[in-house]
């Protein structure tokens, strides 16, 4: 467990690549609960329960949906590639939850430093760059366009759960 810790921090750090780290179907149902269960924690600092889990739930939807259209051509890659946004997203997510502690105890949007908005935007430019570092291996592409490409689906995403959030009151 300690090498798998080890080896999603390393690609955080742009150290290691995805094909090199494992993959199973056991390994990614693990990882699922996890990158559930902290996107959970984290989105309570805005939602109460239901719609953070309705929140989470979306998100790891839109990142495998996203998975599958990336890796259209390259089906053998699709569990490996997805086990890596996974594992990485875990490590960055730990992060994040530490960062939003502050907003768990105290939902008020106007009340956030500067401090506080440079931190998340920092942790947000991170998770671009382990993702494009993640899309550049997987189809092949300088990380600039990896990152391009993983701009586009947070921002399509975004696009889509505020859309869905506003649908149902969230």
């Amino acid at each position: 467990m300690g090498s798998l810790v080890q080896f999603y921090y390393r690609m955080t750090l742009l150290q290691t690549k995805p094909q090199d780290g494992p993959y199973s179907q056991t390994l990614q149902l693990v990882l699922l609960i996890l990158c559930f269960l902290i996107s959970v924690l984290t989105v309570l600092a805005l939602y109460d329960l239901w719609p953070s889990i309705v929140h989470s739930a979306l998100d790891l939807a839109f990142l495998y949906l996203f998975t599958l259209v990336l890796l259209n051509n390259a089906k053998e890659r699709i569990r490996q590639t997805f086990c890596a946004f996974l594992g990485s997203g875990f490590i960055i997510s730990v992060v994040n939850a530490i960062a939003f502690h502050g907003l768990i105890k105290n939902k008020n949007a106007d009340s956030i430093s500067l401090f506080d908005l440079t931190v998340f935007f920092l942790i947000f430019s991170w998770t671009l760059l382990v993702y494009g570092h993640i899309v550049r291996h997987a189809i092949d592409v300088k990380l600039a366009t990896g990152v391009g490409i993983v701009l586009g689906y947070t921002l399509i995403t975004m696009i889509f759960r505020q859309m869905m959030a506003s649908s149902f009151g969230f």
